[in-house]
């Protein structure tokens, strides 16, 4: 061995054990990459089974749904797994779905609107959560980002025809529409703009998917990465959204506090005692409290109040079904609001109880049950998988957020089942010894 190969080698040695680069990308199951296309399918290109409406991805998790099963349970028997609370609140959250509707309206309907959102639940998750190697993660991302980015760019088309173009098209071409849908009222202009929706069922939504894109973006370099964040700018701008648009700022921000403090073990900790500081001080100071929080996160001052009036109007109809909730018949609960709920916090208790939203909260707080310390030098995971797991970290409390004034549903709350099972994925990674991944090490 010559003089410089033992330097080299006592250099590496020097160096910390980090998570492996691959030596190849590990293959993404074809399916999930088939989900993450085809979820962004308008609404209106869905077609009719019997009496039953299917969209394409729904059809496709139908399809999987077994095959999915299977592999999350083989998961559990592979010395790699970590336990994530999530895991187990998923399956629960999607019986209930199920058996609260069962109890408050009929099995039909429970089998009907439940199963849909039980299968829309289950399926991105455990599908995500079932990844086992480094790299997929970022893989599977990049191919949702680039998704993501042509819905942003196709938001142009909204604000140049005046009208819904992408849905208004696949209407036109499949025959089915929804309600007022290639209808815009004043709610859906806003500075004199259309709000756009692209492909996406409501301005709102497609706001939130374009800055939750701009936040995952951080995790790449180069073209790929400037292409995306200008393509998912372009959409969160169209939709004219301010709960996105605030969601982004934050996310930015807390990036930036993260790469500032990140030699502070205690940062977050620190973090949220400001952040609890802030609200007591709100809380205790205000009059009105609620109203108070409500305008800040909101563009429209009508509109803040009207979200803070559906908890107030709504809410005492929840307490009076606590437990199953009202079933799926209650957007009309009250002659006071539009048949809509601004909430999925409020909805969710609506639709399956207080129960239901216990467990929708819980689902999204326990995908990030395991702790993931950025700041350790020997974290088994790459550079790049290290700059994903903020993004999703951050991502999770956007949830939160956002959460509270816009209902998840479709596009969006497909999205957000993959994007917590990729939490969750990279959280287990994390937890494992450096160079190690989901695998059974004994075969």
């Amino acid at each position: 061995m010559t003089e410089a190969n033992y330097e080299n080698l006592l250099a590496d040695a020097r160096q910390p054990h980090l998570a492996a680069q691959p030596s190849r990308t590990a293959a993404v199951p074809l399916t999930l990459t088939l989900i993450a296309v085809m979820m962004w399918l308008p609404e209106e290109s869905s077609f009719n089974i019997g009496g039953f409406r299917m969209t394409i991805v729904r059809a496709l998790m139908l399809l999987i749904a077994p095959y999915t099963i299977f592999q999350f349970v083989h998961m559990f028997s592979k010395p790699g797994y970590r336990f994530v609370w999530a895991d187990v609140l998923v399956p629960i959250f999607c019986v209930w779905m199920i058996v609260a509707p069962a109890i408050t309206d009929n099995l039909d309907r429970a089998l009907v609107f439940g199963g849909i959102g039980a299968l829309e639940t289950f399926v991105p998750y455990m599908a995500m959560r079932s990844l086992t190697h480094h790299g997929q993660a970022l893989k599977i991302v990049k191919t949702l980002l680039y998704a993501i980015s042509a819905v942003g760019l196709l938001a142009l088309l909204d604000w140049t025809t005046n009208e819904w173009f992408i849905r208004n098209l696949a209407s036109k071409i499949t025959g089915y529409s929804k309600g007022l849908q290639g209808f815009a009222l004043g709610y859906d202009w806003r500075f004199g703009l259309l709000r756009a929706t692209s492909t996406i069922e409501h301005p709102i939504l497609l706001g939130t998917v374009c800055a939750f894109g701009v936040l995952l973006s951080t995790a790449y370099q180069g073209w790929s990465r400037w292409f995306i964040t200008i393509s998912c700018s372009i959409g969160l701008t169209a939709a004219l959204s301010s709960a996105p648009i605030g969601s982004l700022v934050i996310g930015v921000s807390l990036i930036i506090y993260d790469k500032i403090f990140r030699e502070i073990p205690s940062r977050w900790i620190i973090f949220l005692g400001i952040v609890l500081s802030l609200v007591a001080v709100v809380f205790i100071g205000s009059s009105n409290p609620w109203a108070l929080i409500f305008s800040k996160i909101c563009f429209d001052p009508g509109t803040a109040a009207y979200r803070l009036m559906q908890w107030q109007v709504l809410w005492p109809y929840v307490m009076s079904a606590p437990i199953f909730g009202l079933g799926t018949g209650m957007e009309s609960v009250s002659e006071d609001l539009i048949p809509s709920v601004d909430s999925l916090w409020l909805r969710n208790a609506m639709l399956f109880g207080i129960p239901g939203m216990i467990l929708t909260v819980g689902i999204v707080l326990g995908s990030a049950s395991l702790r993931i310390d950025l700041g350790n030098p020997n974290l088994n995971l790459t550079a790049d998988e290290k700059k994903l797991a903020l993004a999703l970290d951050i991502i999770v409390w956007l949830i939160m957020f956002v959460a509270t004034t816009v209902y998840f549903w479709g596009a969006v709350w497909i999205l957000t089942g993959l994007l917590l099972g990729l939490r969750a994925h990279i959280g287990n990674l994390a937890s494992l010894p450096p160079d190690d991944e989901i695998v059974e090490h004994g075969s």
